[in-house]
């Protein structure tokens, strides 16, 4: 019954959108551009943005209709491609009894990232990717965030990126010393991405007005 609630609200939203002819590409006067496809919306630099920016696309929203010239935007949850690839394998080694080797793995190479291991109470941390724990540990929680903070990047000087992978939980099976931790989709553009909760965005036949900038609608 619930999922026969929502797949409707879904179709109505998208009912909505369409009736309202609102998908196609809007650009500013910067240069900067608002795609919406269906019920998400992708907001997208420039390309001839500061060369420190690795991603062009910096959010990827979902829409909830508000009303006929209303919109509300929440960025996809950020974490979900991490936990769903995510790899964690153990295994022993006979040399190694006094601690456990947590080693990581991931293609993030713009600087070193700070990792934070948290164990109860207690804090280890290490700016490389690899990280030792006590032999006794059970269970572990671990998060990562840059070292080195990227330029504000929104056109409105204010800053809506994610700041660290939060933290996430980890079991130790026993007879473990070493801990392997793959993660494929923490790459360069990761903490670039806008998260935007509940804003709302206004529009008006082939005018789109979000966070002080209107975008108006490309014709084919």
């Amino acid at each position: 019954m619930k999922k026969t609630i929502c797949l409707t609200i879904s179709l109505l939203y998208s009912i909505l959108l369409c009736a309202n002819n609102l998908n196609g590409e809007y650009i500013n006067d910067s240069g900067c551009k608002i795609l919406i496809s269906g019920s998400t919306m992708y907001y997208i630099e420039r390309q001839d943005h500061n060369p420190l920016w690795y991603n062009d696309t910096l959010a990827i929203c979902n829409i909830k209709v508000v009303n006929d010239h209303f919109f509300e935007i929440s960025s996809q949850y950020p974490y979900v491609d991490i936990i769903c690839n995510m790899k964690v394998s153990s295994s022993y080694t006979p040399q190694k009894k006094d601690s456990i080797l947590i080693e990581f793995d991931y293609p993030y190479d713009w600087d070193d990232l700070m990792l934070s291991i948290n164990i109860g109470l207690k804090t280890y941390y290490s700016n490389k990717k690899s990280i030792q724990i006590p032999s006794s540990t059970k269970r572990f929680s671990f998060s990562i965030e840059p070292t080195l903070r990227r330029p504000i990047h929104t056109v409105e000087g204010q800053s809506y990126g994610i700041v660290c992978l939060a933290p996430i939980p980890i079991n130790i099976e026993p007879s473990t010393n070493k801990i392997y931790i793959s993660l494929p989709t923490l790459d360069n553009h990761f903490f670039e991405k806008y998260y935007i909760k509940s804003d709302y965005v206004y529009y008006d036949e082939n005018i789109i007005k979000w966070k002080g900038n209107i975008y108006v609608k490309r014709k084919k």
